[in-house]
């Protein structure tokens, strides 16, 4: 299968132009017909991430308008997947546990569920590509959806629902990953994972989830002993922005921080913590997350009686 170089994540939402070529002779093939349409659909995110620089946070219709295409967008990656799944090579199946045995990373089973056993190491690139631009999209419409609705119930870690939903795909490509980083792969499989690694890690460290962010920096240092520069290098990045990241939020909780922003006249009362050391899922809707392996469907998270109206 012919599949491009993987834009990272931050290329994905920067504005990258996507060019694919083909010689006028060359016969493409359903698979690789559909993969290009999914790149396509992740050159879409930038000019999403572009809108939402340039849009004025305090026009609720500009707002609104920006939360509409951004869904739109989603339902254009999701209904791309079930239109193409066949022409992929159809969906994913649960493994069993210890089945992709690894001497390379350790098990994280505790931490996401059962593996995904994927009919070639081809189809798991494309689900691995496909869940990453889902992870990407869902972060930057949970940001859209809390400047549309303020006061719409978060989690721990101040996310809202679509912010949750960023997570449930990051975990499902790491479902994906002891698959490809199997011993029998070797270094084949490695290079299938390298986008989807960096999206993970992002995820994991704004959630401050450190048993999840340390699993992915395994992956990293997995694939730079294998001699990837590129994997050395975001091994070091990830861990220097972990480490800022974890200052920032000390600080945030801090006594002289929250007390400093209490209104003088009444008692200074300290921040919800954040379970920075937490081995559980953050998004406490997880298990309503479940739809399909492939994710045909966007998973329905029930309402909250305190949830604001949609309009």
């Amino acid at each position: 299968m012919r599949l491009l170089k993987a834009l990272s994540p931050l290329e994905a939402k920067s504005g990258v132009e996507l060019i694919i070529e083909h010689s006028p002779d060359e016969l493409i093939s359903d698979e690789d017909q559909a993969v290009d349409e999914l790149f396509h659909l992740m050159a879409g995110i930038a000019p999403v991430s572009a809108a939402l620089g340039m849009t004025d946070i305090s026009d609720e219709d500009a707002c609104h308008l920006l939360l509409q295409d951004t869904l739109a967008h989603r339902g254009k990656l999701l209904s791309w997947y079930s239109r193409e799944m066949h022409r992929i090579g159809g969906a994913p199946s649960v493994g069993q546990s210890n089945e992709f045995p690894s001497s390379a990373i350790p098990s994280a089973e505790h931490l996401f569920g059962l593996p995904y056993r994927f009919p070639t190491l081809d189809n798991a690139r494309i689900h691995i590509i496909y869940w990453a631009a889902l992870s990407i999209l869902q972060e930057l419409i949970g940001q859209v959806y809390a400047y549309t609705y303020p006061f719409a119930p978060v989690d721990i870690n101040n996310k809202n629902k679509e912010h949750q939903l960023a997570e449930y795909y990051a975990d499902e490509i790491s479902r994906g990953i002891p698959y490809c980083l199997q011993d029998r792969m070797k270094a084949w499989g490695a290079s299938s994972t390298i986008f989807g690694m960096g999206q993970i890690a992002k995820v994991y460290m704004e959630l401050g989830n450190s048993e999840k962010f340390k699993w992915s920096q395994e992956l990293f240092k997995h694939e730079a002993e294998l001699g990837s520069d590129l994997a050395y290098h975001m091994h070091h990045l990830l861990l220097f922005s972990w480490d800022t990241s974890q200052k920032a939020r000390q600080r945030a909780l801090s006594p002289e921080s929250w007390g400093s922003m209490s209104h003088p006249s009444a008692a200074a009362t300290p921040p919800s913590p954040v379970s920075s050391l937490s081995s559980a899922s953050t998004a406490p809707f997880k298990e309503e997350y479940a739809a399909l392996p492939g994710t045909i469907i966007v998973p329905v998270r029930p309402k909250l009686e305190t949830d604001e109206v949609e309009c």
